[in-house]
């Protein structure tokens, strides 16, 4: 199925979470805290983008912008480890 100008899309989320797991330094693993913890990256992000206009996503490095985008995208792998 095509999308055309004829059918626009609103594209909206809510309370988008997502979590990775990082390694653990070897003071932590020393505290038995094990090899990995989790990291929030994306910590519950609302908003919407409206057809026909630009949105732009802008922030420092590290900010989460292309995690955002995989999520949006569903791009990321939802498999646990």
């Amino acid at each position: 199925l095509a999308i055309t100008q004829s059918d626009p899309v609103k594209l909206s989320w809510s309370n988008l979470n997502y979590t990775v797991m990082v390694p653990t330094t070897k003071e932590e693993q020393n505290k038995g805290l094990g090899t990995k913890k989790p990291q929030k990256v994306l910590k519950n992000l609302t908003g919407y983008a409206l057809p026909g206009q630009t949105l732009y996503i802008m922030g420092a490095s590290g900010a989460g912008k292309t995690s955002l985008m995989n999520a949006l995208s569903d791009r990321i792998n939802k498999t646990a480890d």
